[in-house]
């Protein structure tokens, strides 16, 4: 996505992952860095094995590097869903 240029020279400007997993992705962590050493903003989910408290740190990859924005899950009242994973 950091490479894609559209017909009148867009560039991407925002990249939106939807996974996760426990295990640190040197590779994947090196593009992210790459993405936003170009000023794009990189969103992940913040991950779905949460035990219900906004207390523990539960941390998923790539949601838990440093730079990109970690987006949590919150139910209808507004409030963190049990599910969702939280951290620093």
């Amino acid at each position: 996505a950091t490479y894609w240029k559209g017909c009148n020279g867009e560039t991407v400007r925002v990249i939106s992952m939807s996974l996760g997993s426990p295990e640190d992705d040197t590779g994947l962590h090196e593009a992210i860095q790459k993405a936003v050493e170009q000023n794009i903003v990189v969103v992940c989910a913040a991950g779905n094995e949460g035990d219900g408290s906004g207390e523990t740190s539960e941390y998923s990859y790539p949601g838990a590097y440093q730079e990109v924005v970690e987006v949590g899950s919150v139910n209808l009242q507004k409030r963190l869903s049990y599910f969702s994973n939280t951290n620093d």
